[in-house]
């Protein structure tokens, strides 16, 4: 019997590549790749995000327009024959509270170039509203916070103080309107502050461009 030794066969061709390599290699080129694409995102994306407004700071003033303007036609007849100082004082807290995150998303706006007039005019208005709400819930609450020219009845009552409040933001006429107390006085004069800080800030930016 002859005894054969077998030999493993050995590809002698210097060309020769395993092809189970490279395909394992090519997974990991394209793992690699996707990876990297996910951890590095596109930048004008970022961008965009970190430019977007930031629409939580409106939630105080959406918040307390909403629950003084149904408080202020739910207590129209229950007015107190005196004033309340920790009653008004929450007030005008709360009036200060939302002024400020007003104040704040309208100038990140603007410092991000937005040129949307919408996305300015929008806060504005709410911020109208805001105020001739809460100039009403103190006058239903209180009836000698304010005295002139007021309507009799619910609806006419609140155009009263929205007129007031249109007049505070933009030229400064009260329509008749006078507040009596300090808690109301102080409320209106958050909006005048209010509406000077807009006013400026446009102003500057304008002349900046």
């Amino acid at each position: 019997m002859n005894n054969y030794q077998y030999l493993p066969i050995i590809n002698s061709n210097p060309y020769y590549v395993n092809s189970s390599n490279c395909v394992n290699s090519s997974q990991s080129t394209n793992s690699a790749k996707s990876q990297s694409s996910n951890n590095y995102s596109n930048p004008a994306m970022t961008q965009n995000q970190e430019n977007d407004p930031d629409y939580l700071l409106l939630t105080p003033v959406i918040f307390g327009t909403v629950a003084s303007f149904f408080l202020g036609f739910r207590l129209h007849e229950i007015g107190f024959t005196s004033s309340k100082p920790k009653t008004q004082f929450f007030i005008d807290i709360y009036a200060i509270i939302a002024t400020l995150g007003t104040s704040a998303y309208i100038y990140n706006l603007l410092i991000n170039d937005h040129n949307s007039y919408c996305d300015i005019i929008i806060p504005i208005i709410i911020t109208i509203v805001f105020f001739a709400s809460n100039f009403n819930l103190s006058y239903a609450l209180f009836p000698c916070s304010f005295s002139g020219t007021i309507g009799d009845n619910k609806l006419s009552q609140f155009l009263s103080f929205l007129a007031l409040s249109v007049g505070s933001i933009s030229i400064g006429d009260s329509y008749g309107i006078t507040p009596k107390t300090t808690g109301v006085q102080i409320l209106q004069a958050t909006e005048a502050i209010f509406n000077l800080f807009v006013i400026t800030l446009l102003i500057s930016l304008a002349i900046n461009k």
